[in-house]
Formats: C-alpha cells, sequence, structure tokens
C-alpha cells in the first residue's frame, strides 16, 4: 500500500502540469481528430490526481500542529505564517486549481490562465526550495 501511495504521491505534479496544458491549448485540441481520446486520457488523469491527493492526504505521517499548540501560541503573526506556509500554498493552489477545472474558467477569461500558471509556478517553487532547505539542513557541516 505504500508503494502505491508513494507512486501517487510522485505523480502528482506531473498530472497538475498536463491538466493545465490541456485546458490551455483546448481550442487548438478541439480541430484535431483524436479529441475523444485526449479527453479519455484526461478522463484517466483526473481520476489519478483524484486518487493521488487522497494518497497525499491519508499518507501523512506527522500530526497537524494548530495555532493553539504550546509552541507557537506565543509567537509572532509573522512566526505563525512562515510556519503555516506549506498548508497556505498548498491549499491555496489546490482549491483554485480544483474550481479552474471544475468551472473551466479557462473559457471565461485569460486572466484566470495566466493566475493558474501563477499558482503552480508558486506551488512548484515552494516545494523546490522547501527540498532544498531540508537538503542543506542534513548535509551542513
Amino acid at each position: 500500500m505504500r508503494k502505491i501511495a508513494k507512486f501517487f504521491i510522485q505523480l502528482f505534479d506531473p498530472i497538475c502540469l498536463l491538466m493545465i496544458l490541456y485546458r490551455l491549448n483546448y481550442s487548438w485540441l478541439c480541430s484535431l481528430s483524436i479529441i475523444t481520446s485526449i479527453r479519455y486520457l484526461m478522463l484517466i488523469v483526473a481520476l489519478l490526481m483524484i486518487f493521488s491527493g487522497i494518497f497525499t492526504f491519508f499518507s501523512k505521517k506527522n500530526k497537524k500542529i494548530t495555532v493553539n499548540d504550546t509552541r507557537i501560541k506565543n509567537k509572532s503573526f509573522y512566526y505563525k505564517l512562515f510556519y503555516f506556509s506549506e498548508y497556505i500554498v498548498n491549499y491555496s493552489f489546490l482549491t483554485y486549481f480544483v474550481v479552474y477545472l471544475i468551472f473551466r474558467l479557462d473559457a471565461i477569461s485569460i486572466f484566470f490562465n495566466y493566475f493558474i500558471v501563477f499558482e503552480f509556478s508558486l506551488y512548484l517553487g515552494y516545494k523546490l526550495a522547501r527540498k532544498a532547505y531540508d537538503y542543506l539542513k542534513v548535509n551542513q557541516n
């Protein structure tokens, strides 16, 4: 079960990228004769995204720390903001991504396309910076 969860967790970012590219190029893809097979492929990809999200949510080993925890209760607002930045970035991206896909915001305005690209780059940049920080913290001299 852990191998399946790890597999789905690793697939989440490439699947998000594929879904965003699909939505951004939808008008061009409609002119192709293989649009039906692309739609079925995107349905499978969407189901994989749902499963990866479920596995990501349930495979977290660490407990969530609340604001009322004694370790951060008396800290400043900025400390709490940085402390919960992982949750803020992840949930803001995932919430907007779901809204973007469900309501087909790409058809409404190009602003929503730019905003999803911005949110995705913010999400990936945060993950990259977090991994670099963890690596440097472990391998410091």
